[in-house]
C-alpha cells in the first residue's frame, strides 16, 4: 500500500485518480490476508506507469531545491521488511520525483529486539546500485 500512498502525493497530475484505483483503496481496509485480485494488480501496474510518466517523473536538475524522503517498514513473524527512500525536486512550483530506490531487507538484516541485536551487532542492507530513473 505504500505504492498507493505515495501515488497519493501526485494525486493532482493523476487525473480520475481515485477512478482508477478502487480495488486498491478497498485493499486498504482489510484486516489479515489480503488476495490481489486481476482488477487490482491491473490498478497495481497501472499506478507503476503513472509513477514514471512526465506528470510526475522528472530528470534531476542540478541546483534545484531537493527532498529526500525516506521510509522503513519492519518485518513481522513471516514478512521481510524493506527501505525505500524518493528523490524529488521542485520545478516550476511543483514538486517531480528524479528517483525511486527500494530494497528488501532478509530476517538476517532486521535488528530482533528479543536478541543480541545491538547497532555494533546488526548487518547492513544491500543497498540499491543505482536510483530508477527514466
Amino acid at each position: 500500500m505504500s505504492l498507493l500512498g505515495l501515488a497519493n502525493t501526485f494525486r493532482d497530475r493523476l487525473p480520475g485518480f481515485s477512478m482508477r484505483v478502487p480495488n486498491l483503496i478497498g485493499l486498504t481496509r482489510i484486516k489479515g490476508r489480503l488476495t490481489l485480485s486481476l482488477e487490482a494488480i491491473a490498478e497495481f501496474d497501472h499506478l507503476k506507469e503513472c509513477l514514471r510518466s512526465p506528470a510526475v517523473l522528472r530528470c534531476f536538475q542540478p541546483g534545484r531545491k531537493t527532498f529526500v524522503y525516506t521510509d522503513a517498514s519492519v518485518g513481522h513473524h513471516d514478512t521481510a521488511g524493506g527501505l525505500g527512500a524518493v528523490i524529488t525536486q521542485v520545478i516550476d512550483g511543483y514538486k517531480y520525483v528524479c528517483a525511486y530506490a527500494s530494497a528488501t531487507l532478509s530476517p538476517a538484516t532486521t535488528i530482533d529486539p528479543g536478541r543480541n541485536s545491538t547497532p555494533e551487532n546488526a548487518k547492513t542492507f544491500n543497498r540499491p546500485t543505482k536510483f530508477r530513473d527514466r
